[in-house]
């Protein structure tokens, strides 16, 4: 009987370190996600990060891209944080490989740590020109990333954001967001100038958003309409992990 008692204590005792070894995920709380009222204010990219950053990425780049375009490397914006590892120090860089057409072509996102590439993707580019970063969404420990988008077509300007997370090398999509909408250039009379700002409850291992659309009005925006659930597009990009090497 006291060898059993004994053997309970002992597996009691190591439950306990156990449990306690086990990260409990943060509560989640109201947070703001994006909001598109904000001109986000663009970090300056030194000669010497764009250089490296270059030669990182171009190699792999090319023969991934060589084929379909000439190469007109151009960093299109950056931001910081911990994409890959949490508690790192880390730059993510949105760039542009070459073009094909209006607001299409080839290019991807570079992270880059104490000046060393450690992930790359790569994609069929459409009117990227921003890369922002995003509080931890999912409760991974990492940031996560938005990618902005958009183009004027027949006099509408309709931007949006690809909101996305890197988890073992690989891209998690969380969907794809409308964030500004002007026709001003198409209509001559009434025109209109939309923007969103979104919510949500994290960190959610799924998390669900909600919206706000605003309407200008001079130099303001005014809520138009309560919030409500924003419904994601699909994120039909396919982020191809090109070498880091």
């Amino acid at each position: 009987m006291a060898n059993l008692k004994f053997a309970c204590e002992a597996v009691s005792i190591l439950a306990l370190a156990t449990s306690l070894c086990v990260p409990l995920q943060a509560k989640a709380t109201t947070t703001q996600i994006y909001d598109g009222r904000v001109d986000r204010k663009l970090r300056k990219i030194s000669e010497a990060e764009s250089k490296a950053v270059e030669a990182a990425v171009t190699p792999s780049a090319k023969r991934k891209w060589e084929k379909s375009c000439e190469q007109a490397f151009e960093i299109k914006s950056v931001c910081d944080g911990a994409f890959t590892k949490a508690g790192s120090k880390q730059s993510a860089f949105l760039y542009s490989f070459c073009e094909t057409g209006h607001a299409l072509g080839m290019g991807g996102i570079a992270i880059m740590e104490k000046g060393k590439l450690v992930a790359h993707f790569a994609y069929e580019a459409g009117g990227e020109y921003d890369i922002a970063r995003l509080a931890d969404l999912d409760g991974d420990g990492m940031d996560d990333i938005a990618i902005v988008a958009g183009s004027t077509n027949q006099g509408y300007t309709i931007s949006g954001i690809a909101i996305i997370g890197i988890n073992s090398n690989a891209v998690k999509k969380f969907g794809r967001f409308e964030i500004y909408n002007d026709n001003s250039g198409a209509v001559e009379k009434n025109a209109q100038t939309f923007t969103w700002s979104f919510t949500s409850d994290i960190p959610s291992k799924s998390p669900t958003f909600l919206q706000q659309k605003f309407k200008q009005v001079g130099k303001n925006w005014v809520k138009s309409g309560s919030s409500t659930k924003a419904i994601p597009e699909k994120d039909e990009v396919n982020y191809e992990v090109l070498s880091a090497k």
